[in-house]
Parts: structure tokens; C-alpha cells; sequence
């Protein structure tokens, strides 16, 4: 019975660029009734359908059981993949899973490499992140393999080393990795004495990987070669033929730039095979002999069955490749953003101010917690922090908007009734953000800090937007909590009444402001955070500020990466 899709529409998120670019295929589905929601690109291209003929489906119906899986209940098989994703609120990984799909009239056999990545919200799955992977072509290169050494008993030494040669170009990590499994163990498997691996350059050219059994000229001078290169390698890369010179006599006829390949490197034969994947060509292997060779049915088809193996690695790197660059390229300029918005603190009167920031480990690398401490016309010290909600980069403009509010409002209070009071500011802030149609759902503190007429040290006055409470390091080591009653949020409500606090900070007192990564841990209890700030601050009287500022990361974050950090420390 298919589930009742409802109305099928997913959240935007800062990542839907992302989504649609990543060369990988993917489809997100609604974890209660498994409806799709939205699917990528390549995922549309691998099985053949429209994103209108998937939206709002429930999946097995687009995709039921194959009547020539014999054997096989594979709706049944990936529901229950799915299920225990679900279940257990972590990733479920299956490799080589065999899932036909509908075609016309019929279906095509297919293989695939499946992740389903549940997507939580306040600790329930809401989504599942379907990642596939069409291994079709690998899993027929490999039944090629098995089907060849059957067939024409191809010695089981060999079988296993070439098995092993397989194996590691899986776990390659990158393109020069491949070519060094191909040229170093590939190429002996084949009992080829010497050969090359061709692979196309960013600028249009082709890369020509060599064996060192060729010798250094000659790697150095075929080490990039044109497009248009008449070599029998380059000539398998571009077309996508397989190209077989059983001697000099053939390489001569291919070509005469052949002919000087081979009175250079010594090798008479030489065997050329694209590599290939799904109607693409994205390189070729060159495989060579000193002596002449008889190329036979056996011969080549193992070749070929290596190649494809070959091809399929090449082609997960690239695209991986392709993920990094693109990662790096986003990373970078929303670091850019980020440090361009969150400017060097100030602070008047001979006071000392540290701050720190640490992302989530997220892939912008950037968020929507903030701070700020910066001098008014008067001499006074403002501090602000908070966190608009969200660490991509979509909060990190939100943020800058808000922030650069918040400063300028302060920086202009002193000729205002009450203007310096942060309370003020707070509510002036929200009434100019909703007018100019940038009001954001976000916690905040101002605090402002200005010379005692009546006792030595300063007086601190803030107002909180519903932040994490502030800490006071006393120079004895004791701990004050200003856990005085925070305010709502801002965003909430314009006309809510917002109230400052006041307190005398004494000389050599640290102040410290922060948002709620800090002491925010899966599983334990904020209250809990706050003790152990508490008993990590009281174990650092005395630390210089810096020193003080990394040693609480440390000891309460250590990288654990779920939510951004902000935190601003001052020494009086």
C-alpha cells in the first residue's frame, strides 16, 4: 500500500547549491513514509527519470521490484536499509547492491554502491540522504574478470595478483595514486615490460604517467604531450578505440612518431586501451613489450577487464577531485566573508580584551555566531555577542546584517536619552532591523564597561537577548555567574520590555561573554556546561587572557565540531 505523501516540500538550506552541483548522485526522501523530495542532477541521469516524475512519489513506487532480479525481493532489501538508517540514527553503508531499474516495457540490471545518511532534527530523523553510486561497469568488468580466467584458465597466480592490483586501486585517494598502482603492479600483472597511464590536464593537454623501467629521458620527454598527439596512447584517450601494434612494423604504419616510441623505449608491441565509463572516454593505459606479441582473445580481454577496472577508480577520483576544489573554492571565500565581518576588538581604558572564534566542522567553515567590542566617543567599552541561528554561510550574512546594525546604534547612543543603556540600544536595534526588513531570530548581550566614580575597578552594565548567562573570573579564582533573568530573543518581538543589569567589576577581574556551543554538548545538561566553565575558569586565574581563551576551548570544545563557538574575554 503506498503511504499518503502529503505535502511533499523540502526546507531550503544553505546547501541546495551544493545539492544540485555535487557530481555525485542523490535523492533526499521524507524518513516517515519515504517520499522523495528532491533529487540532483546525476541522480535524474542514472535512472533515467524526470524530477516531476519523482517528486512527492513514494519511492518503491517509482522504483518497484524487478521481475528479472529472480531470487531477490530488492524492495524489500533497500526498505530495510532505509529502515535501519532510520533506526539507529546513523549512516547504513552496502556496496555492490544489486537494484534493476524500470527501463520502458522492462528493466535494466543494475549495481549499485549505497549509503542512506539520516538527517536529524532535534534528535528525530526527518530526512534520509540517499547517496548512490552506479558500479554497473565495475561489477561487469569484475564478472568479465572471473568469466575470463574460466574460460581460458588463465593462471591463478596471476588472477590473485591482478585481484590485489584491484583492490588497491579502491582504495586510491587520488589520480597520482592510481597511476602509480597501474604503472609500479598493473603493468607486471599484465607481464608487460613497461607501459604508461594517460590522463587528461586542467588545460587541455594529456598527462603521460610512464614506468621507471622506461628510463628518466623518456619519461621526461612524453611527460605531457597535445591534444592532438598522433601517439597510439593519446589516440585511445581521445577516440575511446583499442588500439594493438603487435610490432614495429605496426608502430611504423600507426604512425611515425610510433616508430620513434619505440626505437626510444626499446618496447616493439604496445597495446592501448581506453578508459572508458558509461560512454565516456577519460584516459587510456599503454601497455608495452620488448618483444613482438600475439595478441589472442584471452590476452585481450584480460587487458580490458583491468582497464575497466581502471576507468571506474579514475573516474571516482575525479569527480572527488572535482568535490574538493569546489569545497575549497566555497571554503575560501566564505572564510573571507566571515573574517571581513568580524572585525579587531578594542577596548578603552588600559582594559585587555582576547576573543576567539571556531566553527562548526562544517564544509563553509562559517556561521552565525558573532562578537564585537569596540570604544563609544566617551571612552566607554562596548562588548556584544550572539548567535543568529544556523553556522553556514547563509547565517554568516544574516549575521553581518545584524551586527553591523547593533554597532552603529551604539557607536551613535551617547546624545540619546538613555542611549548608552544597552537595554536601549537592544530595543532600538530590533525597531530599525524589523523597519529595514533584516530582523533575524538571534541571541545577543551588550554589555557596556566605563570608569567607577565611587570605588576602584568598573562598572558593567547588560542586557541579555535570551544568551548564555556571562562568567566572572574573580582575581582569587572564584567564579560570579550572571545569571540574572535574560530577555527574549531578538526577533521576536519589537515592543518587548528589555532590561539592563549593573554590577562593579574589581580590578583584575575577568569578564566572559560567549554563545552557547561552549557549554551546549549532546547529552548532558546545559546546567552541567556552565559547572564545568565554571571549574576550567576557576583553574586559570591569573593565565594571561590568550592563554586563558584557548584553554577553555580545550577543555570544554575540544574540536567536537557540532556547533559554532564565539566567546570575548576582558581583563579589568
Amino acid at each position: 500500500m503506498t503511504p499518503d505523501a502529503g505535502s511533499a516540500t523540502l526546507p531550503s538550506t544553505a546547501y541546495g547549491e551544493f545539492f544540485h552541483a555535487a557530481p555525485v548522485a542523490m535523492i533526499v526522501l521524507r524518513a516517515a513514509d519515504l517520499v522523495m523530495l528532491e533529487a540532483n542532477q546525476p541522480y535524474l541521469d542514472a535512472v533515467g527519470k524526470t524530477l516531476d516524475e519523482l517528486a512527492d512519489r513514494y519511492v518503491f513506487d517509482v522504483f518497484p521490484n524487478s521481475p528479472t532480479n529472480a531470487g531477490s525481493d530488492q524492495e524489500s532489501d533497500l526498505r530495510s536499509l532505509m529502515t535501519a538508517a532510520v533506526a539507529t540514527q546513523r549512516p547504513v553503508t552496502v556496496r555492490g547492491f544489486r537494484y534493476d531499474i524500470p527501463r520502458g516495457d522492462g528493466f535494466d540490471v543494475r549495481w549499485w554502491n549505497v549509503v542512506e545518511t539520516p538527517v536529524l532534527e532535534d534528535g528525530e530523523v526527518v530526512y534520509l540522504l540517499h547517496y548512490t553510486e552506479d558500479v554497473t561497469d565495475l561489477h561487469r568488468a569484475r564478472t568479465q574478470l572471473t568469466e575470463a580466467q574460466a574460460a581460458q584458465e588463465i593462471s591463478a597466480a596471476q588472477v590473485t595478483r591482478l585481484a590485489e592490483v584491484a583492490l588497491s586501486l579502491t582504495e586510491a585517494e587520488t589520480v597520482e595514486d592510481l597511476e602509480r598502482i597501474v604503472v609500479t603492479g598493473g603493468l607486471t600483472v599484465l607481464g608487460a615490460d613497461g607501459g604508461a597511464v594517460v590522463t587528461p590536464t586542467p588545460s587541455g593537454e594529456w598527462r603521460v604517467t610512464l614506468s621507471e623501467s622506461l628510463g628518466p629521458d623518456v619519461r621526461s620527454t612524453y611527460a605531457t604531450l597535445p591534444y592532438d598527439s598522433p601517439l597510439a596512447g593519446q589516440v585511445s584517450a581521445r577516440t575511446g578505440a583499442l588500439v594493438l601494434l603487435r610490432d614495429r612494423a605496426d608502430c611504423a604504419a600507426f604512425a611515425p612518431e610510433m616508430a620513434a616510441v619505440s626505437d626510444e623505449t626499446g618496447r616493439s608491441a604496445w597495446a592501448c586501451l581506453p578508459l572508458s565509463v558509461q560512454d565516456r572516454t577519460i584516459g587510456s593505459i599503454a601497455v608495452g613489450w620488448v618483444e613482438p606479441q600475439v595478441f589472442t582473445q584471452q590476452s585481450v580481454e584480460l587487458m580490458e577487464g583491468f582497464a575497466a577496472q581502471c576507468a571506474t577508480a579514475l573516474d571516482r577520483l575525479e569527480k572527488a577531485e572535482e568535490l574538493r576544489r569546489s569545497s575549497r573554492r566555497f571554503q575560501d571565500l566564505a572564510e573571507s566573508l566571515q573574517s571581513a565581518m568580524l572585525t579587531e576588538p578594542a577596548a578603552g581604558g588600559g582594559m585587555e580584551v582576547t576573543v576567539r572564534y571556531r566553527s562548526a566542522d562544517d564544509v563553509a567553515q562559517v556561521g552565525g555566531d558573532w562578537y564585537d567590542a569596540f570604544t563609544q566617543p566617551d571612552g566607554a567599552t562596548m562588548l556584544a555577542i550572539g548567535d543568529v541561528s544556523g553556522h553556514d554561510e547563509v547565517a554568516a550574512a544574516k549575521m553581518g546584517q545584524i551586527r553591523g546594525l547593533l554597532r552603529a546604534l551604539a557607536y551613535d547612543a551617547e546624545d540619546r536619552p538613555h542611549g548608552d543603556s544597552p537595554a536601549t540600544v537592544l530595543t532600538r536595534l530590533e525597531y530599525v532591523a524589523q523597519g529595514l526588513a533584516v530582523s533575524e531570530l538571534s541571541t545577543a548581550i551588550l554589555a557596556r564597561i566605563e570608569e567607577a566614580t565611587e570605588a576602584p575597578g568598573r562598572v558593567l552594565r547588560w542586557s541579555n537577548a535570551g544568551n548564555a548567562p556571562p562568567v566572572v573570573l574573580q582575581p582569587d579564582g572564584s567564579t560570579l555567574l550572571l545569571d540574572d533573568k535574560s530577555d527574549l530573543l531578538l526577533g521576536v518581538d519589537p515592543t518587548f520590555p528589555r532590561q539592563d543589569h549593573e554590577m562593579v567589576l574589581d580590578p583584575g577581574a575577568t569578564l566572559l561573554l560567549y554563545t552557547d556551543g561552549l557549554i551546549e554538548r549532546r547529552g548532558t545538561s546545559i546546567d552541567v556546561g556552565i559547572a564545568d566553565l565554571r571549574s576550567a575558569l576557576g583553574a586559570l586565574a591569573g593565565v594571561p587572557l590568550g592563554h586563558l581563551c584557548d584553554n577553555v576551548l580545550e577543555m570544554l570544545a575540544p574540536h567536537t565540531g557540532e556547533d559554532d563557538i564565539a566567546l570575548i574575554a576582558v581583563r579589568v
